[in-house]
């Protein structure tokens, strides 16, 4: 029988143990929960399962095996010539032929059975679209059985209706039908909470299977009321006896079973179960899993493990079951590894890599907070708001409380050849880094024609006055002429960073003060206070021509340095090598000598190979949004008013091309914003919403746009906007998009193609 049914049948089979079934059963529960696994447990019942069993089928069954013919002799007398007759209301009925049924109570009847049902178990391992459930150690299983209670493993959808068939067929070739009132299921894993397509009584708290829980806080030990019942006779059969620890061979009889089964699968706290002590005594011998990875090794004797190797195997099988190569490396590079160690590193690598995949799904849904509680932390105290997140998750303090708290340390991390260069560039040019420059080129202040310096001693000014004063000033400060120098786009910028490796990031140290006034325009920032007359000798903050002017100078000090980029006081400066890097690295470090401009140290990144520059990071793979901007639009809640969602679709449009078709996506939004609409938030709309915030955390690298390359230019259309993408070698650069007007969708659509 060994050699003819497969290891999972463990009913009426020599060597096969229904503990077996029960181990694997555990295990698979408890490693599909503990790493969030798609799986589900579909527990089988036969209607009336020896009952059914088709005779002819049987013999067939019997010659595919290649029985001895004398075996398959006897088993034709006793069923192919078989007839009955039933007694219905005092009346036998006629004599029939019986062509169904092993007899329950003959010692034949389990092994017949368990040939008869081997024929669905090697149907369901042959059929290739059923995807088996790999547990560690390589073993592949899709169902376990126990004569007609069948228990099959699916951890794919698909795997559902392939499972269907093949029972349909089972049906069919053999006559045996299921009973769907009793077939049970059991969602584990991600799919806890889904519907899935199979037809059963699925759970996602616990089932049992073979008298035993399995699942979510399944019951380690639950006799029911059948176990009470056979208590309940034993006591009665006994009665004559006091059923106290006295009497402890009533105790073996009947306790003992009851208490063995369910021991003999789960794990309890202490390694044996002694019992009475005097002239009898019971040692019961119990089970525990080696770690997260499976594996089942006894307990004997009183002195602790057999031969107390039996740890160092169990480590052992963890560290070669691991799948991870980091981690199998982490674990031999353990010098005193035991047993405890193992298993903690092991749970805390894989607790690590479930939270990371939580997070990289998208933004966490926050359900409830908490106002804000004081918490003391190493003689630290700070205001901390609580959130409550539906997440399977360790409880973490957020990076910026752990910065304040001083747990944690922001260090900025650069490569060693970067390091190497900053370094060297910085002890070279140190004068660089300190104070705040002079550039020598002055600027002069140029007013329009109707602007007229005036001074006027300062006044106490009333509350109610303030605002009035302030538009004045705003007023006074446009007569001051703008200088048209145009600034940058992010587009113009990165069109030169096509294939830039290494990067680095300097900013101006107070940047417009560097630049000194002539002495017209210092008189003209000239101000009362309480304590004189004083007037800006630098270029202030405040005038609306002071980015511009600012930008005109950088870009003239810094023109000529290839790979060397200006935005106002920001300077980037890139190459595709670390040689090319450096050397434009310093040149722009010469011009800062020679033009007297100071640099804020603090605020520098030398040499990396990503960097955060106006509001984007660049890489060698192209340009992303940055994080703090993502988690901002993450953190917005839902729009209570027309203004709050414009707010919104403003920060969306100014990531519009980090977003593909965004124009219909935020289609639902913006009829929101039409003046004919009342304002009424909905469930629909709600939805959109959170579309916008996933999209904005899922925007994919846009690749620096190169002029030499050619371009793909790649446009659709909808009834509610207009969708572009501009491609190098298939890689996106941008994305565009464009909501139409009420005239401009009822265009035909060659219209809206030849419009795009």
């Amino acid at each position: 029988m060994p050699h003819l049914v497969g290891d999972l049948q463990t009913c009426a089979v020599k060597g096969h143990c229904i503990q077996q079934n029960l181990w694997l059963m555990r295990d698979l529960t408890d490693f599909v929960i503990e790493r969030d696994l798609p799986c589900a447990l579909v527990s089988l019942d036969q209607q009336k399962a020896f009952d059914m069993v088709d005779r002819g089928f049987l013999m067939n069954v019997l010659e595919t095996f290649q029985l001895h013919p004398n075996f398959r002799k006897w088993i034709s007398v006793l069923y192919e010539e078989s007839f009955s007759s039933v007694i219905v209301n005092g009346f036998c009925s006629e004599v029939f032929n019986v062509e169904r049924g092993v007899r329950q109570g003959c010692p034949l009847s389990p092994l017949l059975y368990v040939l008869f049902s081997e024929s669905l178990s090697r149907l369901l391992e042959r059929d290739s679209r059923l995807v088996p459930f790999v547990v560690p150690g390589g073993a592949k299983v899709k169902c376990a059985q126990y004569a007609d209670d069948v228990t099959c493993v699916v951890s794919s959808l698909g795997s559902f209706r392939a499972l269907s068939q093949d029972l349909s067929i089972f049906e069919r070739a053999t006559g045996a039908k299921l009973n769907p009132e009793k077939t049970k299921g059991l969602r584990l894993g991600s799919w806890r909470y889904r519907d899935l397509p199979f037809g059963a009584s699925w759970s996602d708290q616990n089932i049992k299977i073979n008298g035993i829980w399995f699942g979510y806080d399944a019951p380690v030990m639950s006799p029911g009321a059948r176990g009470l019942r056979y208590l309940r006779a034993a006591r009665n059969l006994w009665h004559p006896l006091a059923f106290d620890l006295g009497k402890s061979p009533l105790l073996i009889v009947f306790v003992s079973p009851i208490l063995w089964y369910p021991g003999a699968v789960y794990q309890f706290r202490v390694a044996s179960w002694c019992g009475w002590r005097g002239d009898f005594f019971i040692h019961m011998v119990w089970w525990y899993r080696a770690g997260q990875e499976g594996g089942i090794v006894p307990k004997t004797g009183e002195g602790g493990t057999r031969g107390g190797s039996s740890g160092n195997l169990i480590k052992d099988r963890i560290v070669c079951g691991v799948r991870s190569e980091a981690l199998k490396e982490r674990l031999l590079r353990e010098a005193d590894l035991k047993l405890e160690k193992a298993v903690n590193i092991c749970r805390a690598a894989e607790l690590s890599k479930t939270q990371s995949k939580e997070l990289k799904q998208g933004p966490i849904e926050i359900e409830a907070s908490c106002q804000a509680m004081t918490s003391y932390v190493k003689g630290k105290t700070q205001s901390l708001e609580f959130l409550i997140v539906n997440l399977k998750a360790q409880c973490i303090l957020g990076l910026r409380s752990s910065v304040e708290l001083g747990l944690i340390q922001r260090v900025e991390t650069v490569n060693a050849d970067s390091h190497h260069t900053g370094e060297d560039i910085s002890q070279e040019f140190s004068d660089v880094m300190q104070g705040i420059g002079c550039i020598k080129q002055e600027h002069h202040i140029e007013l329009n024609e109707d602007g007229h310096p005036c001074v006027h001693p300062p006044r106490k000014i009333p509350l109610a006055m303030r605002k009035k004063l302030k538009a004045e000033l705003d007023t006074m400060e446009k007569k001051v002429k703008r200088e048209h120098y145009q600034l940058p786009t992010v587009d113009e910028l990165t069109s030169e960073l096509a294939g830039a490796q290494y990067f680095s990031v300097l900013d101006a140290n107070s940047g417009f003060w560097q630049i000194p006034l002539d002495d017209e325009s210092s008189d003209l920032c000239c101000f009362n206070t309480p304590f004189g007359r004083y007037k800006f000798l630098r270029l202030p903050f405040g005038l609306h021509s002071a980015p511009e002017v600012f930008h005109k100078t950088m870009c003239q000090i810094m023109d000529g340095i290839p790979g060397c980029q200006v935005y106002i006081d920001d300077i980037l400066v890139c190459g595709k090598t670390k040689e090319e890097h450096d050397k434009r690295l310093r040149l722009v470090f010469e011009r800062a000598t020679e033009h007297n401009l100071r640099l804020n140290k603090s605020k520098c990144k030398l040499g990396v190979r990503e960097v955060k520059y106006l509001g984007h990071i660049l890489s060698k793979n192209g340009m992303r949004i940055d994080n703090a901007k993502v988690q901002a639009i993450v953190d917005m809640p839902s729009p209570n008013s027309k203004k709050e969602l414009e707010r919104f679709l403003g920060i969306i449009q100014y990531l519009s091309k980090f977003i593909p078709d965004l124009s219909t996506e935020a289609a639902q939004l913006r009829m929101l914003l039409r003046k004919d609409v009342e304002w009424q938030w909905d469930s629909t709309h709600e939805k959109a919403y959170k579309k916008l915030k996933q999209l904005a955390t899922e925007a994919p690298v846009l690749q620096f746009y190169d002029p030499k390359k050619p371009i793909t230019l790649s446009v659709d259309s909808s009834q509610n906007g207009l969708g572009a993408v501009l491609l190098q070698g298939e890689l996106p650069v941008a994305y565009a998009s464009k909501t139409l007007t009420p005239t401009q969708e009822n265009y035909a659509q060659i219209e809206k193609r030849c419009y795009q």
